[in-house]
C-alpha cells in the first residue's frame, strides 16, 4: 500500500446508507514498533504501518489492537496474531487468523490482479471477518466487514 502524506483514496462506502468518503494520509505515527501512517475518512481514523513486510494497524476507527494487528502477511498464507481489542474502555483478549491468496477481482468493470486478505478476529463469542483485495501500486480496492458471517459494510474504491 503506497503510504504517504497527502495521499488521498476515495471509496464507495455502502453500510446503513451508501457515500462516498476520501481517505486521507494525515501524518507520521509510531504503529508499534514501526513508523506508519494516520489515515482519516468519514468512517474515522486508521493507522497503518509495514513492519517486517507485513501491513499492520493498531487502530482502526474505535478499536485499538495491542500489538498492532496484522492484515497483510504476502509472503505468507496463513498466520496468526494474539492480542487485545481496545473498545469503548473495554480491553478484550482476541486471537485472529490471516490468510492471503492472489485473487482476479472486477473493478469497475476491469479485471485486476490482487492479493486477497481475510482477518478473522475472535472477540468475546462473536467472528468478526475483515476481507481486503489489495492492487500493487494502488492500495486497498476493495474490503467487507463482516460480523458472524453477516455483511456490516463494504468500501469499493473509486479513485485517488
Amino acid at each position: 500500500m503506497p503510504l504517504s502524506e497527502g495521499a488521498k483514496w476515495t471509496y464507495l462506502v455502502r453500510a446503513v446508507s451508501s457515500y462516498p468518503d476520501a481517505v486521507m494520509v494525515k501524518r507520521q505515527v509510531a504503529v508499534g514498533d514501526a513508523q506508519g501512517y494516520e489515515m482519516q475518512g468519514r468512517m474515522g481514523v486508521y493507522h497503518l504501518a509495514w513492519d517486517k513486510g507485513r501491513l499492520v494497524t493498531d487502530m482502526m476507527a474505535t478499536a485499538r489492537f495491542i500489538p498492532p494487528l496484522i492484515l497483510l502477511a504476502p509472503h505468507q498464507k496463513t498466520t496468526r496474531w494474539s492480542g487485545w481489542v481496545l473498545s469503548d474502555d473495554k480491553r478484550i483478549p482476541a486471537k485472529a487468523t490471516i490468510t492471503n491468496s492472489p485473487q482476479k477481482l472486477d473493478l469497475l468493470g476491469n479485471p485486476v490482479e490482487t492479493t486477497r486478505s481475510d482477518v478473522t478476529v475472535n472477540l468475546a463469542g462473536q467472528n468478526l471477518t475483515l476481507s481486503t483485495w489489495f492492487q500493487p501500486s494502488v492500495g486497498i480496492v476493495r474490503q467487507e466487514q463482516r460480523t458472524n458471517g453477516r455483511i456490516d459494510l463494504t468500501l469499493e474504491y473509486l479513485g485517488r
